[in-house]
């Protein structure tokens, strides 16, 4: 049985995750419509415009290979956070 807990997470996984859909694809538009090429600075101006919440617990959101990503709900946060090296365990 999922807890009250547990389904509050996984509501804030999944809207911080169509949160960042949408605004990733919102910036590829701007970035064409403006003939800009993407830089730290203008995704940070782009997202004072226009990111207003994009994470429910606030991860701190960037852009990186083409993706918008969240410190706390995007796959890499969540694979730093497991303890997993990506290595075989010596027995």
């Amino acid at each position: 049985m999922l807890s009250v807990m547990g389904v509050t997470e996984h509501a804030q996984k999944e809207a911080c995750e169509v949160n960042r859909l949408e605004l990733g694809g919102n910036y590829r538009v701007h970035l064409i419509v403006e003939s800009k090429v993407h830089t730290s600075t203008a995704f940070k101006e782009f997202l004072l415009a226009f990111g207003n919440k994009i994470c429910p617990v606030d991860g701190e959101i960037s852009y990186v290979n083409g993706k918008v990503e969240c410190s706390v709900h995007s796959v890499s946060a969540e694979d730093s956070n497991d303890g997993d090296d990506g290595e075989v365990p010596y027995l």
